[in-house]
This record gives structure tokens, sequence and C-alpha cells, in this order.
């Protein structure tokens, strides 16, 4: 017990000093980087339809592992501390001292609840994203996720690939059943549409979805991501935007108290089987 406290104490300092270093710009979002990573940005990105635009210009936002930025306030979230993971790592939430960050402040709250994760919005137009900082080039993540609030625009999903240049959004819609491949380019703001929209490609209204991304090839100028929904493949392409970097789930609100639950996360790495 002493040395777990002591193990946060510690950790806390080492945040609260990465916090201050970066607020004087003296830090890149990688160098934040952490066990256990949550991010809030100011965004909209709604399910276009057909034909979704190629680039859409949203709101323009700040973001940082461990500061979570909304409206008027910005504070530090100490998540907890984990151990050494071992790969494939596969979390059913049933442990709420696993790795993955928890954080309840005015734009979402984000933690475990009865061997769930959620993420639950207070505001609109908000993208949410969690890791037990997991990161990776060639890898395999799959998630099972359902909603309590299926509005219209909101959607939930994977990320990867995330590093202080950006990440793709795997970002599926549960009101229509529509999937997108996006990037999303954090020095600008601006969203990409790389393939999309895919209809039918889940479940609908509180149905549970098994989503996985898997990407292959990152090292290389041709990467392959291959993009599934319930064991079917909904979107495969070849992008090398962006590389190695940060992997987790993902939730974007178009209306406040969109509801998010997620469940039996399970990623492996390259050389090992893919996720399924």
């Amino acid at each position: 017990m002493q040395h777990r406290l002591a193990a946060r104490l510690a950790f806390g300092l080492t945040v609260a000093v990465a916090l201050v270093a970066a607020l004087l710009g003296q830090l890149t979002t990688a160098e934040l980087a952490g066990p256990g990573t949550y991010a809030t940005t100011r965004a909209a990105v709604p399910d276009a339809g057909t034909p979704a635009p190629p680039v859409s210009r949203v709101a323009a936002q700040a973001e940082h592992p461990y500061v979570i930025v909304s409206q008027a306030t910005s504070r530090v979230v100490l998540p907890i501390i984990s151990t050494n993971y071992r790969f494939p790592f596969t979390d059913d939430f049933s442990n709420p001292g696993s790795g993955w960050p928890t954080n309840d402040d005015a734009v979402a709250t984000g933690g475990y609840l009865n061997g769930e994760y959620r993420i639950t919005f207070k505001q609109a137009n908000w993208i949410v994203r969690s890791s037990p900082s997991l990161s990776g080039g060639d890898f395999s993540a799959g998630v099972d996720v359902r909603t309590l609030t299926p509005d219209p625009n909101n959607s939930y999903g994977l990320y990867f690939g995330q590093t202080a240049a950006g990440y793709y959004m795997f970002q599926t819609f549960p009101a229509s059943g529509n999937a997108y491949l996006r990037r999303y380019d954090l020095p600008t703001g601006n969203v990409t549409l790389v393939a999309g929209p895919i209809p039918n490609a889940i479940r609908t209204g509180t149905q549970t979805n098994r989503l996985v991304a898997t990407r292959r090839g990152s090292a290389s100028a041709v990467t392959a991501i291959v993009l599934y929904a319930n064991g079917v493949r909904v979107i495969s392409v070849v992008d090398s935007t962006f590389g190695a970097g940060n992997l987790g789930i993902l939730a974007a609100s178009a209306t406040a108290n969109f509801d998010v639950r997620y469940d039996n996360f399970r990623a492996t790495f390259a050389g090992d089987p893919e996720v399924s």
C-alpha cells in the first residue's frame, strides 16, 4: 500500500511538472504521453451522408494527453497507475486499475462502470479519445461498443496512428449504420475523408457492434488499413499519412448526453495474430 501511494505521488508530481513545461511551450504532445491517455477536442465531425466532402474544416482546438481542454477551463487529469502490459493486450474492464484513464469535467465523463468503459458527453460537438497508452505501427485492435443514445450524427469507434501530427478515425454512426475512415490533423483541425460513407456497415440503434482496425506495412510507403464491423470487412485502403502512434477508443458527440459503452478491448502487434 505504501509503495503504491508513493508511486502515485511521484507520478502526480511528474505530470504536474510536465504540464507546466507544456504550458511554457517546452514539450510536444508526444513527450507528454504516459500510462493512460485521455483527450478532448472541440470539433464537429458529422455523418455527412452521400457524397461526403473530401475535406471539412472544424473548430480550432488544442489538446494534450492529461490536459483536458474545455471552452472555459483547463485542468490536469491523473489516470490510474498501470502495471507493465503483457501482449497481446486484452481488457474486459472488470478491473478499474487496468490502466485506462478516468475523468469527469464540463465536457464529458470517462471511466469504468459495471464491467465496461463509459464515455458520456455533457456537451455537443466534442471528440473524446481514451487509451491505456498503447502504441504501435503494425497492429490489430478491436472493441465491442454500444450506445444508449443513438442520436443522428453521434459516432463511436477507434483511433490509431496518433502523434502530434494527428490520427486516423474509424468512425461509425449507430443512427444511420454508416462507417468512415477519416484523418484528423491536430495542428490545423482539418478532417480529411479517406473512405466512406459505407452504408449498412454496423448494427443500428443500441445494438452492440464489434469494431476492428488492422494496419500492416506502417514502416513502408504502402500501408494497408483494413477495418471490420461484426466480422465483415467494410473498408480497405492504402494510406501512409500517419505512421506508428497511440491507439485506443473514440467517441464524437453531436448532442449532449451521448452515452457510449465499450467492452472486450483487444490489441495485438507486429507478428501476432489479428484480432477478430
